[in-house]
């Protein structure tokens, strides 16, 4: 049992990562697109629920102001955005977080396929935690 919120999840999620970036080796040429097919086929294989391509509208002040679509969310809770490029940015973040606060999704996972070791960074949108993981 992990201390993070959905941690064995997202455990999961790291492990079938980890075997797909050394499998796969997304610098041979694979696009973000089949990166996300092969990982979407990993996490399926464990019957995890795994949606690809989730549509997303952006909010401000209740007016829509842009889309986006979600590579993969899993058990409609953790949000995955594939990256491969040789080091992940600053607006790669961004986009990730833009996303949980978008759709309310409690967690995040930014993987990224396209550096000479693996990438990842996870992150919360604490706001969409159940009452008992905000402490209140």
């Amino acid at each position: 049992m992990s201390n993070f919120y959905l941690g064995d999840l997202t455990q999961r999620i790291m492990d079938e990562y980890f075997a797909a970036f050394y499998k796969l080796d997304g610098r041979a040429g694979l696009s973000e697109a089949e990166l996300a097919n092969a990982m979407a086929v990993a996490l399926k294989q464990h019957g995890l629920h795994v949606q690809e391509q989730v549509y997303i509208q952006h909010t401000y002040l209740g007016r829509k102001i842009g889309t986006g679509y979600i590579d993969l969310l899993v058990k409609n809770s953790v949000v995955i955005e594939l990256k491969n490029l040789v080091q992940l940015r600053r607006g790669d973040i961004g986009q990730l977080r833009g996303y949980l606060q978008a759709g309310s999704y409690p967690v995040g996972m930014l993987l990224n396929f396209g550096g000479n070791k693996p990438e990842l960074k996870r992150i919360e949108n604490r706001n969409a935690f159940p009452p008992e993981w905000r402490g209140e």
